[in-house]
């Protein structure tokens, strides 16, 4: 706002300060034509009072250009701070940003390990029954095997059993037949002896 001010004030300053070349040529003339002239004093003084203006036109210019520069600079080094702390901003969240990764990694790889641990003790676990299994399995296998042995031993004894009633029965009727036929053997023998 204050530049607007000021330019406006210095472009009506320069314009009319600024000599034409007409006037130059006609302030040459006149000063070849009349030397002593009290007019020619006058114009040196407006002209002199026209490079003042200038002057002043050009310091306040000169003044508008060093505060645009002033205001430059400050400007550049609020944008450079600004860029400063979005860089440490930056950084700061990418370090939060991987400490919090890091955080999270170590969480789920104790919750892996915890998870293998567990996975590690249902095995054991598995493994103890399916062998307790096995275990119960083979005695019932034994306990059967020897439960049909004991059996086929009673079965076998039955029908041995069987077998030794069913000879003593035919040896019993056998037995009369047998003492028979020693006696008629003897007899025979006795009768021809």
């Amino acid at each position: 706002m204050n530049f607007l001010i000021i330019l406006l004030l210095a472009i009506p300053s320069i314009v009319v300060s600024y000599p034409s070349s007409a006037n130059e040529t006609s302030i040459e003339l006149y000063e070849h034509d009349s030397k002593n002239d009290s007019s020619l004093i006058v114009i040196t003084e407006t002209m002199d009072m026209n490079e003042e203006k200038q002057r002043f036109i050009d310091n306040i210019i000169n003044a508008f250009k060093q505060a645009e520069e002033e205001k430059q600079i400050e400007l550049d080094e609020i944008v450079r701070v600004f860029k400063e702390a979005h860089r440490i901003k930056e950084e700061e969240e990418r370090k939060k940003a991987a400490e919090d990764q890091k955080i999270i990694d170590e969480n789920i790889n104790a919750f892996k390990q915890a998870e293998e641990e567990k996975q590690r003790e249902h095995d054991e676990i598995l493994k103890f029954w399916n062998e307790a299994e096995r275990i119960k399995e083979e005695e019932e296998r034994k306990k059967a095997a020897e439960d049909q042995k004991m059996i086929d031993e009673n079965i076998n004894a039955f029908k041995q059993a069987e077998e030794e009633k069913k000879n003593e029965t035919m040896s019993a009727d056998n037995k009369p037949k047998k003492a028979c036929l020693h006696l008629f053997i003897t007899e025979i023998c006795f009768w021809f002896a």
